[in-house]
């Protein structure tokens, strides 16, 4: 199955870094004890480290050290992780890109990449200030849920790798929350919803999209809550085929 093919393929990196350093722990703080040890020695290559900050913990599959400067000395460390995916998945990048905050408050030099090695063992780099404006919004979003705030859930490409996918998709379809619409991300919502535009029902009869939205793109969203209201398909024109 997945788990004992990403075991393998795990496995498969690693045989090829002799120098890792493993970390072996029972508890979480017993591994980031361990790892800051790792990180305090220069080690090449930590696997299975831990990092932990409060209540928020990482295990990022690496961290490499690399020439630059941390408490630790004149070099730093970055997170990689390794997938058995064919490529680098938004929910991929965001999970390095948290492990990459932890990371920066550990080892006080906030990363500026992360790495993804992927199911052939190419590795992907990941700039991190591309991500660090969705990034600061999920970071806040999972603060306020933890301090009993409740949120309004946004559908997005993220969703299928979380536990309360069902949860959310059955209430934003049950309200017609206006992220149900493809391509319509959080800065589009925020600027609908200042319009006073918060449900399906709402885009599909809008006049008009909010400033800085292209008419094209305006129109593309409210297409797609008119079918999605009216659960029917929107037939743009007949289809020619064809004849030879």
């Amino acid at each position: 199955d997945k788990v004992d093919e990403g075991v393998r393929h795990e496995a498969e990196i690693i045989a090829g870094m002799p120098d890792a350093v493993s970390i072996d722990y029972h508890r979480d703080d017993e591994g980031f004890l361990k790892t800051l040890a790792a990180m305090k020695e220069g080690a090449k290559v930590i696997f299975q480290g831990v990092l932990l900050d409060g209540n928020h913990v990482g295990r990022p599959d690496l961290l490499i050290r690399i020439e630059g400067g941390s408490k630790f000395g004149a070099y730093e460390y970055y997170a990689v992780d390794i997938k058995s995916g064919h490529s680098a998945k938004p929910e991929y990048q965001m999970q390095v890109a948290f492990y990459s905050h932890l990371l920066g408050i550990v080892q006080e030099k906030e990363p500026i990449v992360a790495g993804l090695i992927l199911w052939d063992g190419s590795q992907k780099e990941i700039t991190l200030s591309k991500l660090k404006k969705e990034f600061d919004l999920a970071y806040e979003h999972i603060h306020k849920i933890h301090s009993g705030e409740k949120q309004q859930p946004h559908f997005c490409s993220m969703c299928k790798e979380c536990g309360w996918r069902n949860e959310c998709l059955a209430e934003m379809e049950s309200t017609g929350d206006i992220s149900l619409v493809s391509g319509l991300v959080r800065e589009h919502k925020t600027a609908f919803f200042e319009m006073g535009i918060t449900h399906l029902k709402g885009l599909a009869q809008a006049a008009k999209g909010p400033d800085g939205m292209t008419d094209a793109s305006f129109q593309e969203f409210k297409r797609q809550a008119e079918s999605l209201v009216s659960h029917q398909p929107i037939v743009f024109g007949k289809a020619v085929l064809p004849t030879d």
